[in-house]
């Protein structure tokens, strides 16, 4: 007789599609070829996850992006602003 027991795997619905906001930074290696610390720290601080980094010749392309407002809430933005 076999006793083991099972516990039934969770399902998780998502109700809503996830909506991002993205932005772009450029850091110029031939000036500064330093990474910019500060900066990216900041941006982090405020809920920006770098995705991708790449090159354009002299120039590094850093690629953020951090969960966006659905469209209710920022309808609802700005209609309280009025």
């Amino acid at each position: 007789m076999n006793n083991s027991f099972t516990l039934p795997l969770p399902v998780v619905y998502v109700n809503e599609q996830e909506r991002w906001h993205y932005q772009h930074h450029w850091h110029d290696l031939a000036t500064n070829p330093e990474p910019p610390n500060a900066a990216l720290d900041a941006l982090g601080q405020e809920g920006w996850e770098l995705v991708a980094a790449c090159t354009a010749g002299q120039r590094l392309c850093y690629l953020f992006k951090r969960p966006g407002l659905a469209p209710a809430e920022t309808d609802a933005g700005a209609n309280s602003a009025n």
